[in-house]
């Protein structure tokens, strides 16, 4: 079986973990990426991990992760032989994706107008800081600066002290990327129903922003009118105003949530029926969730329930939980995430072929029953010869449809189930893209 984005011909030039990843998302689809990099290899090929801990930027653990499988060349596209390499490949090409600010764009020849001029069915994506227009577009930023800017770090950390960015890549790679590669794809199938290409501009900042719209922006909205709902200052652990947070047991920690009064009253039994939990403040999720908690009384909450996980060890609790059907779960380390049941049931986990003895990286976090993900192959190697063209057969244009709407997914029909967060977001997105 084919993927999803089999025939698809993808250039990726600039640098950065954003950049790179979006370009495995659309290889894991089945696009032939080529990868351009500046004559001495891409920055990344600095990252560990490294086996044995010696840097060798053949065996760079990140860069085989967010490259394997893609086709490389190295060009300076700064040097008028680099711009024609790059030249040459664009006359095949689906999709330009970069991470050039609009003043570098323009003079290297890439601004989105004279290349949509030249070429009118490619798909130009910017991946940047900030977007491609504003008054921080030519501005560098990474990650600190995206969640900073966000109001993300205003509501992470200990409350006593300074503000924390998220940790890890979140903000290039399950932001940033993530966006840049879905926008991608939508101006592909805009593009398959009208013949037209288009500049996708993507800022990490502004995806960022997005993981916390959902209540944060409502909560700005409404401020004059419910002054008491904006949130205040950091709560570490203690996240919400109900049963909800990181609790430490006799031998780890759990991530508690309980959405119901069933759950609630279940978990209440479980712990013996304590005095505490008949306390009308704290009897009812729902009471707690709709009246809202005071500083004290959270806090108060909380008290009570760390007391009673220090008395418990996280398998007592798991197993008591995963039979009550409430939702709570141990707060795993890596090494339980490689070794979880669940991750090997599912295969998450992949070989990455290149380096000596093979890593075991992420594999796709989704399952598509007719167009599966492309497992990931070797990545590119600083002694391979360059690629110079396309190996892969072009994808067949479809006729532009009579009539097509200017919305790439303007006359699908989706019925929505979603519930809470995740699902009805989804719904909207999908709506805001042209879809009943």
């Amino acid at each position: 079986m084919s993927g999803a984005l089999e025939g698809i011909r993808v250039i990726e030039v600039g640098e950065g973990k954003a950049l790179a990843h979006a370009g495995k998302l659309l290889r894991d689809m089945g696009a032939e990426v080529i990868k351009i990099e500046p004559p001495g290899g891409d920055a990344m090929r600095a990252y560990g991990p490294f086996p044995s801990d010696e840097p060798d930027p053949a065996h760079s653990g990140m860069f085989i992760y967010l490259n394997g499988g893609k086709r490389g060349t190295r060009l300076d596209v700064e040097t008028a032989e680099g711009h024609e390499g790059l030249v040459s490949l664009l006359d095949g090409a689906d999709v330009l994706l970069h991470s050039f600010q609009p003043a570098a764009a323009k003079r290297l020849g890439l601004a989105p107008e004279g290349l949509l001029e030249r070429y009118p069915r490619l798909i130009v994506s910017a991946l940047t800081p900030y977007g491609s227009t504003g008054p921080y577009a030519e501005w560098r930023g990474y990650a600190i600066q995206a969640h900073s800017g966000s109001t993300v770090a205003r509501r992470i950390g200990d409350p006593e002290r300074e503000p924390l960015t998220s940790p890890l890549d979140q903000a290039e790679i399950q932001h940033g990327a993530v966006h840049s590669a879905v926008a991608t794809v939508l101006a592909l199938v805009h593009r398959n129903r009208t013949g037209r290409g288009q500049f996708v501009d993507v800022g990490v900042m502004e995806s960022v922003a997005l993981a916390i719209a959902g209540n944060s922006t409502p909560m700005q909205i409404y401020a004059d009118a419910q002054p008491a709902i904006l949130p205040g200052k950091r709560r570490g652990r203690v996240f919400s105003g109900g049963p909800w947070g990181v609790f430490a047991a006799r031998d780890g920690d759990l991530a508690v949530i309980t959405l119901l009064d069933l759950q609630w009253r279940r978990f209440l039994e479980y712990l013996g029926d304590p005095e505490w939990g008949n306390d009308p403040r704290f009897a009812k999720v729902q009471g707690m969730a709709l009246r809202g908690l005071s500083e004290e009384e959270r806090y108060e909450l909380h008290r009570h329930l760390q007391d009673s996980f220090r008395e418990r060890t996280v398998a007592d609790v798991w197993e008591f939980t995963q039979r009550a059907r409430v939702s709570f779960h141990p707060v795993h380390t890596v090494g339980q995430v490689v070794e979880s049941d669940h991750m090997q049931e599912r295969a998450f986990f992949v070989s990455a072929p290149g380096p000596h003895p093979p890593l075991r990286v992420p594999g796709a976090p989704y399952r598509m029953s007719v167009t599966p993900w492309a497992p990931p192959g070797p990545p590119p190697a600083l002694d391979d010869e360059p690629a110079s063209g396309w190996t892969s057969a072009p994808a067949t244009p479809p006729e532009p449809r009579v009539g097509a709407g200017s919305l790439p997914l303007e006359g699908v029909r989706v019925i929505d189930l979603g519930q809470v967060w995740a699902g009805p977001l989804l719904g909207r997105y999908l709506a805001d893209y042209g879809t009943d």
